[in-house]
C-alpha cells in the first residue's frame, strides 16, 4: 500500500491497488454470524470505483480467515453492479476453508457467471492469475 489514496478501509474490509495495478480486497470479518448488507455493498462499490478510477482491473479477493455470509440483495447488487461490470477483468479468490470455497462457488454459479474467475489456496498463485488476466486484457506481457 504505497500511498493513502490507493488504500481504503471500510470496517474490517480493506481495498488497495498494488504495484501491478491489481485491485486487492481483504475481508477480515471474524464473526460467523455476520451478514454483508446493502449499505456496505454500496460503500464497497464506491471504494472500488474510486481506486480503479475508470480503468478495468483484475480483482484479487482475499477471504482467508473471513467468516460470515451475505444478504441476497447485497450480493445481487455487488454481482450485477453496472459500475463493477466495466471495472472487473477477472476475480482471483483466496480461501482457507471449505465453507468459504463453497460460498464462493455458489455466489459465482448463482449471481455472476460472466466474470472470469479462479479459486486458490495460495496468494502467489492467485496473484499470478491476476497478472496473466490483466496482460491478456491489455495485450501486453
Amino acid at each position: 500500500m504505497n500511498n493513502i489514496e490507493d488504500y481504503i478501509k471500510i470496517g474490517t474490509t480493506t481495498f488497495w491497488l498494488d504495484s501491478n495495478g491489481i485491485l486487492n480486497c481483504r475481508f477480515g470479518n471474524k464473526n460467523p454470524n455476520y451478514k454483508l448488507d446493502m449499505f456496505l455493498s454500496h460503500l464497497y462499490i464506491k471504494a472500488i470505483a474510486k481506486l480503479c478510477n475508470g480503468k478495468p482491473k483484475p480483482f484479487l479477493i482475499d477471504l482467508r480467515g473471513a467468516r460470515g455470509t451475505f444478504s441476497k440483495e447485497a450480493v445481487k447488487l455487488f454481482a450485477q453492479s453496472a459500475i463493477l461490470k466495466v471495472l472487473r477483468i477477472s476475480e482471483a479468490y483466496i480461501y482457507d476453508s471449505i465453507t468459504m470455497k463453497l460460498l464462493i462457488m455458489s455466489y459465482k454459479r448463482i449471481y455472476d457467471q460472466i466474470t472470469p474467475y479462479q479459486i486458490f489456496k495460495e496468494y502467489q498463485v492467485a496473484l499470478n492469475y491476476s497478472k496473466i488476466t490483466k496482460n491478456e486484457f491489455y495485450g501486453s506481457n
